[in-house]
């Protein structure tokens, strides 16, 4: 869904402006956050174009990375699972569905590292092995304000237990994007601007970032080819490093679409590509992340469902 217009309004501007400014303001020099599985996207589809274009997926698992995203008018449900090295996984389930003007998202996401060790003194044997784990519940919303901006929010409670520390807390999202001229769609997005845990705040804990994105969808249109590409600009504003991604998107027969994505931030990179297919009322798409060397090559499986199939 696009929003055409043939210039930014001054209200559009400034409400990004009043954002950009909130977070120059709280801005730290912290250098090391915790719960780092936030970074990575949740969904196979956001993965395989390293979230470039979860502002206009209209997919219920851009919950997890986008509100904005996740805007559509069909109730959906959406299954992920995450693979990756040493039974390291994740599984989340989002369910969407429009009411009046918005659209309302609900979803579950457990992260889990099995088999972790445990010592108190330098020994061949460990104490004992446990288990660390995150859990992350998220409710929140889209819809469409001041006729041309569309507006997401997302208010999550994360769990990290990791050893025999719990921690635990409140955090939230918050996404817009709007059209601006030349045909292409503007998005920012603000993620974990605070974290409040034992009933105050702390903004070091979480990984923080803004990102500003550009994308130019749908290319080719009438064409059996249609190609979208754009590029979000990133600030980590703990570790006070910046990067950039690229995403590019083709969908071929309308039915078969293919996603790329390349991340730099810092020194680090990061890859992806990712595949899928779409059915009257099913969505399949598996995706293959690229992390940097030693960090191993995830693998996304994820299914979303029109509820409304089986009834």
């Amino acid at each position: 869904m696009y929003f055409r217009g043939s210039l930014l309004s001054k209200k559009v501007i400034l409400i990004l402006c009043t954002l950009v400014s909130i977070v120059g303001a709280t801005k730290g020099g912290y250098k090391n956050y915790g719960m780092a599985y936030l970074v990575i996207p949740a969904s196979a589809p956001s993965i395989a174009s390293l979230s470039v274009f979860s502002q206009v997926a209209g997919d219920p698992g851009a919950l997890f990375d986008n509100p904005a995203g996740t805007f559509s008018k069909e109730l959906k449900l959406s299954f992920t699972h995450f693979f990756w090295f040493a039974d390291v996984s994740g599984d989340n389930i989002v369910l969407s569905f429009p009411w009046k003007n918005r659209t309302i998202g609900f979803g579950v996401y457990n992260f889990r590292i099995p088999g972790i060790e445990t010592r108190k003194l330098p020994t061949d044997e460990p104490d004992g092995i446990v288990e660390s784990s995150y859990l992350n519940v998220t409710a929140g919303f889209s819809q469409v304000i001041l006729r041309r901006i569309l507006f997401g929010f997302s208010l999550k409670y994360l769990n990290e237990v990791l050893y025999d520390d719990i921690s635990k807390g409140i955090s939230a999202d918050v996404g817009l994007r709007t059209d601006i001229p030349g045909d292409m769609i503007l998005g920012l997005l603000l993620k974990n601007p605070f974290f409040y845990s034992g009933g105050k705040f702390n903004d070091a804990y979480l990984p923080r970032m803004i990102k500003v994105g550009i994308i130019r969808p749908e290319l080719f249109v009438g064409s059996p080819f249609i190609i979208s590409f754009g590029l979000n600009l990133i600030s980590e504003l703990n570790t006070e490093i910046s990067g950039f991604q690229i995403g590019l998107k083709a969908v071929v027969f309308d039915r078969l679409q293919i996603n790329t994505g390349f991340e730099r931030i810092g020194e680090k990179t990061k890859k992806a590509f990712g595949f899928g297919f779409s059915l009257e009322k099913v969505e399949v798409f598996y995706s293959l992340l690229f992390l940097p060397e030693g960090l191993g090559t995830p693998k996304i499986l994820s299914i979303n469902i029109n509820p409304e199939l089986f009834f």
